[in-house]
């Protein structure tokens, strides 16, 4: 009778991706529009614009950026629990409407520093749930047997919006300004509310009546769900986005250093992007039968070898290994601290668990470009900070190893 139940319930498992595959897909469109791509990725493009308009520095611009990751920081932890108590389904579409709302209303900004950094500190501390916080508790409720996979494919979509929105954008403003162009990109960020309902809705495709019972009963605690996981996944993640955004940052310059031609420069900063949308899916597979602290560790070491390469003379195809290299490690952050949270901490913790270090994760990618330009307008040079870089890579590997495991959704796993 047992092994018939077993039988039951493992059929649906092997079917995850087929049941879910509507909300994964309509998941993916909202963070194709989400915060990240909408204000990080979109951003560079209004630099000249806005220096041209206001007689602003890139420092004093830039700024907004730092202001925006400050609003994360402060937000996350809220909409966290905010997720937890009332749920997505709830806080998503208000998200939603707050940063697309916010970015339409640039369209009159006036040339006021302050106005710039109010609209952008709303944009996230409203956008908090519309980002990777409130998208990957969908794929956390839906998905188990294929959990990883699910969050590589869901937020493959972040690193597709980095390739297409920057010359998108580029285009608006060429066409019609960069007001105008703040009302488009604001206005297309409303568009994940025509897919809320399919990322919500349930499968007709019923699994057996043991299994809801099974999911629907409170969990069970967690011994590994402590202070102790919890720490280490903030200095593993706070130093890792610091290393990976850091350097990918000033990934061009260093290439221009190396006296490597523009066209050529922004042809390695393009495969870094596909290393990072073809990584998510690939790590995510990983990540369901490989303990994923152990391939972490992995793709730290190969972080430190991508930056003991770049302050190496070598040629061109040692260069692509380097992009590949960086672009598995911008690929595999949010991925794997999203599932890393969803297997050690209950689902009903997870917003609470995931917000503070999504904003703790937020303070090393907005410290990190800031850092390796300090260390470069020291020293003259970026051999100090790829070393320090290979140094905090080591130590990021050694911390993984620190990690409890878990109960995986593959139940002959780990």
């Amino acid at each position: 009778m047992e092994r018939a139940i077993e039988t039951s319930l493992q059929q649906p498992l092997r079917n995850e991706l087929q049941i879910h595959a509507v909300p994964l897909f309509a998941t993916f469109i909202g963070l194709l529009f989400s915060v990240g791509t909408l204000v990080v990725y979109s951003f560079g493009v209004f630099f000249q614009p806005l220096a041209q308009e206001f007689g602003w520095s890139r420092s004093e611009i830039a700024g907004a950026l730092s202001i925006s990751q400050l609003g994360l920081v402060i937000a996350g932890p809220i909409h966290g629990i905010l997720i937890d108590r009332f749920g997505a389904q709830r806080l998503l579409p208000l998200s939603i409407v707050g940063l697309g709302l916010t970015m339409v209303s640039l369209y009159w900004l006036t040339d006021s520093k302050f106005h710039l950094y109010a609209c952008f500190f709303l944009m996230t501390v409203l956008g908090a749930t519309a980002s990777p916080l409130g998208y990957s508790q969908i794929i956390v409720q839906r998905f188990d047997r294929h959990r990883g996979l699910a969050l590589g494919i869901a937020l493959a979509a972040v690193g597709v919006g980095a390739m297409i929105f920057p010359s998108g954008v580029q285009q608006l403003i060429s066409n019609v300004g960069w007001r105008s162009a703040f009302l488009a990109i604001g206005l297309a960020g409303l568009i994940p509310l025509l897919f809320c309902p399919l990322m919500f809705r349930q499968s007709k495709r019923h699994s057996h009546p043991l299994q809801a019972i099974q999911c629907c009963a409170d969990e069970p605690p967690r011994p590994h769900a402590n202070k102790r996981t919890f720490i280490l996944l903030g200095l593993i993640f706070t130093a890792m986005g610091s290393v990976t955004v850091g350097i990918y940052a000033h990934f061009i310059p260093m290439l221009s250093d190396r006296n490597m031609d523009p066209a050529q420069a922004a042809m390695m900063a393009g495969i870094v992007g596909v290393a990072v949308i073809v990584s998510r899916g690939f790590i995510g597979w990983v990540v369901d039968n490989v303990h994923a602290p152990l391939v972490l560790a992995m793709i730290t070491m190969g972080i430190a070898v991508a930056c003991i390469l770049l302050n190496l003379e070598v040629g061109s195809f040692v260069l692509v290994i380097v992009a590949v290299l960086l672009g598995l490690g911008l690929g595999a952050e949010m991925d794997l601290l999203s599932f890393l949270v969803s297997r050690y901490w209950p689902q009903k913790s997870f917003g609470t668990i995931y917000g503070p270090l999504f904003g703790i994760f937020s303070i090393g990618t907005a410290s990190g470009p800031l850092l390796v330009g300090l260390a470069f307008d020291h020293s003259g040079s970026y051999t100090y900070a790829l070393f320090t870089a290979i140094v905090l890579a080591a130590l990021i590997a050694i911390l993984c190893t620190l990690l409890p495991r878990y109960e995986s959704g593959n139940k002959g796993g780990h």
